[in-house]
Parts: structure tokens; sequence; C-alpha cells
């Protein structure tokens, strides 16, 4: 008997502070809804806007990036033609070696394209006729 009062006075105990509580967080509901601030942050001013960003411009992924402002006085730009010859020499340096790699470099990618081609078309053929379980090289 003293068991089964002594958890009754255990869980009347933790009822009455469960309501409170939920009480007290309803009422402080109620406040803030109606309009009321909290005492400890008052608003002294104009409340926080964000920034307005500028809208985004969308840009072609193939376009290059520009270099910004150009001006005369603060953010020159040259063109090719205006480099000295010196500094036309460290601009070239490489280029014709950079250049001619390229050709043997997109050779490759085209014979890996044209290969991974005729083997998609061979899957699809394959596929297409129930067949694609069979194994590689039946559907030429």
């Amino acid at each position: 008997m003293r068991r089964y009062l002594f958890v009754l006075i255990i869980a009347a105990g933790a009822f009455a502070v469960a309501n409170t509580s939920r009480r007290s967080a309803a009422e402080n509901a109620d406040t803030d809804a109606a309009g009321t601030s909290n005492p400890d942050e008052p608003i002294t001013g104009e409340p926080a806007r964000p920034h307005e960003a500028p809208p985004s411009v969308l840009k072609s992924p193939t376009e290059p990036y520009g270099i910004g402002e150009t001006t005369a006085e603060t953010h020159p730009a040259w063109s090719y033609q205006q480099l000295s010859s010196a500094e036309q020499a460290i601009v070239d340096r490489g280029r014709e070696s950079r250049t001619t790699q390229w050709t043997a470099i997109h050779n490759s990618y085209k014979q890996a394209a044209a290969l991974r081609a005729t083997r998609a078309a061979a899957q699809a053929a394959a596929i297409q006729l129930g067949i694609e379980g069979l194994g590689e090289g039946v559907v030429p």
C-alpha cells in the first residue's frame, strides 16, 4: 500500500510540474502573438531588413568571365597589340608546344568516344532484341 501511495504522489507531482510548464509556455505564446516584444530585447528603432542583392545575370557556360570594370585611369586593360615585343614573347612562350600537343589529346578522345559509341549501339540493339544477358559480342 505504501508503495502504491508513493508512486501516486510522484505521478501527481510530475503531472503538476508538466501542467504548469505547459500553461506558462501557452501564456508566452499568446503574449508574443499579440505583438508585445520581449522586455529583455527592446526594439529601439527600425527593424532590420536584409540588403537586396542586385539581380543575377545569366551567363552562357561557354562565355569567358570578364576582367571587370576597365577605365584608363584606374583599371586599364591591354590588348595583345599594345604589349611590347618582350611582353609578347613572354605571352607567346610555350604557345606552339601547347597547341601541337592538343592534337594528340583530341585524337585520343575522338577514338575513345567512337569506341564507346560502338559499344553503346551494340548494347542498345541487344536490349531491344532481348538478348542482353548472353554476353558481349552477340550483336556486332
